[in-house]
């Protein structure tokens, strides 16, 4: 890729300096223009300096890429990764070979740190083919499902061609569950869960306070089922458009506390259409969502991960 930066003369990536903050979250913004709420979530909980990379120019943050740990869940075991976000430049310094600076030298930082796996996901499709070409080639998709309870014979018109999977949650009753707002007491389900997936990010508690605070600021949350004061399922929901609630993760024991936690997420936000992301399986349709990197050639084989829960 042609580059147009002078690396002999001008000073190349660095961390940035505490002074920097306010670039930061200005570049961030005009970027990507989250929620103040959003914003402040990050750069009060996530953002670390030692791994961000910065392009000054002017003593002015022109361009800027976060790297932000994750453990992965491997065939071969647990290997350290790296979530790369927040990759932006100023509009007027684009085309200029800041981006290429910026991975070049992310990837020299994650090998001497150690990380075996980089993953990221684009902002617009048409980034996909850009990130392909600094190595990027391993997909992360998934799936969705979606689940009505006594859904309108209107709104059903809007899933026509969505019937194989639209699946009603029929009728039982669910008074033997007990469902409470999740606290860090219950991350010892979670992670049982989540460690069961054969290839998958792994968050800790941590993440989880992060995630449950970004779903609060949409009026959403998480809830833990229980069943005789055992926790049998967890699922994180916010509301969408009109009548739908979106489910980002729900982790269960069987098909039972499953129905039962989407139904209460449909009846507790008085939605009628629940649209649940899972892990890729056989003949469903599948939507892109990321794309990894192996960065340690002796890893095995990644094609089948699944990443959710990120702060995208």
């Amino acid at each position: 890729m042609d580059m147009f930066y002078n690396r002999t003369n001008d000073k190349l990536s660095s961390h940035p300096l505490p002074e920097d903050l306010e670039d930061m979250i200005s570049l961030w913004q005009t970027t990507f223009q989250d929620s103040d709420e959003f914003v402040y979530l990050f750069f009060n909980r996530v953002y670390k300096p030692e791994n961000t990379l910065v392009i000054k120019k002017d003593n002015k943050i022109i361009s800027a890429l976060q790297m932000i740990p994750y453990d992965v869940k491997t065939e071969g075991g647990v290997i350290p990764s790296v979530y790369i976000c927040g990759v932006c430049t100023l509009t007027m310094e684009r085309g200029k070979g800041f981006m290429s600076i910026l991975m070049s030298d992310a990837f020299d930082l994650m090998r001497q740190r150690g990380y075996g796996i980089a993953t990221l996901i684009p902002a617009h499709p048409w980034l996909f083919d850009i990130y392909r070409k600094y190595g990027f080639i391993h997909p992360v998709n998934y799936c969705n499902e979606y689940f009505h309870n006594n859904l309108p014979d209107e709104t059903e018109d809007v899933f026509k061609n969505n019937k194989s999977f639209l699946l009603q949650i029929t009728e039982k009753q669910f008074s033997d569950y007990t469902f409470i707002p999740y606290t860090n007491v219950f991350f010892h389900y979670f992670d049982k869960k989540q460690h069961e997936r054969q290839c998958s990010v792994l968050h800790n508690p941590y993440d989880i306070e992060n995630i449950i605070l970004d779903l609060k600021n949409e009026s959403g949350n998480a809830w833990i089922a229980l069943q005789n004061d055992i926790p049998v399922g967890m699922i994180f929901v916010k509301p969408d458009s009109g009548k739908i609630i979106t489910i980002k993760e729900v982790l269960f024991n069987n098909i039972q506390s499953k129905e039962a936690l989407i139904r209460y997420s449909l009846n507790l936000y008085n939605a009628q259409i629940a649209k649940v992301r899972t892990p890729v399986v056989t003949n469903c349709k599948t939507y892109s969502y990321g794309l990894a990197c192996i960065i340690d050639k002796q890893i095995a084989d990644i094609s089948n991960l699944y990443m959710t829960l990120m702060l995208d």
